[in-house]
């Protein structure tokens, strides 16, 4: 459970929403949050980081 004001205010930013891998659903419930929202721009990476690793793509580090 996230509260959705924590999202961008602008309604049409691409939100993506991920889990580990395709045994947690988490990521489907946050996007169903943001779609009640009013949010149209959502997308669910079903497989996970885990699948867009396996899948060959990269990733990156962000430190503060």
């Amino acid at each position: 459970d996230y509260d959705a004001a924590l999202l961008p205010t602008n309604k049409a930013t691409n939100l993506v929403f991920y889990c580990a891998n395709t045994m947690c659903t988490a990521s489907h419930d946050a996007a169903k949050v943001a779609v009640k929202a009013g949010y149209t721009n959502v997308l669910v990476l079903a497989p996970g980081i885990q699948g867009w690793k396996e899948a060959g793509k990269g990733t990156q580090t962000y430190k503060n």
